[in-house]
């Protein structure tokens, strides 16, 4: 559910950039390139967010959104797996997303998007999205302190 949600309400932002940019249509493809500017920035900056929201294990009105509960931070990197791959699976939900978006938008088959685009666009989803968790994880292990050695006395 949680992935689900994370690439619904990405690729729903993305949607709706590209629609709002597109009512400015003159005809000429002028609007062509920002909105698919627009998608992109969408994708990449919806995907750090959220990752490193989750990174962070925020908790409060959005965490509802979890199937899970909070990670004990001391668990290490027991509590990252869970969260990577998450993310590798809302990366790849989110290019199928965006790309039959993208097909429904011009008329065409899913079958005629370019492999190269659809690349592209697991990359512009994945890349922030595994940097905001990672730095999101480690600030939340600064906090807690997790990271230093324990005391002894």
């Amino acid at each position: 559910m949680a992935v689900l949600a994370r690439a619904l309400g990405i690729g729903m932002a993305a949607a709706l950039a590209f629609a709002l940019l597109m009512m400015g249509d003159d005809g000429e493809g002028g609007a062509n390139i920002g909105a698919g500017l627009a998608v992109f920035a969408a994708v990449a900056v919806g995907s750090f967010g959220w990752a490193l929201l989750d990174g962070l294990g925020r908790t409060g009105t959005l965490a509802w959104f979890d199937s899970r509960g909070d990670d004990d931070p001391a668990d290490g990197p027991t509590a990252l797996r869970p969260l990577l791959v998450r993310w590798a699976l809302v990366s790849l939900l989110l290019v199928v997303l965006v790309q039959a978006l993208r097909a429904a938008a011009s008329n065409e088959g899913l079958v005629e998007n370019e492999v190269s685009t659809m690349l592209f666009l697991l990359l512009l989803a994945a890349g922030p999205a595994l940097a905001g968790t990672l730095l999101g994880w480690a600030a939340r292990r600064a906090q807690t302190g997790s990271n230093r050695p324990p005391v002894t006395r």
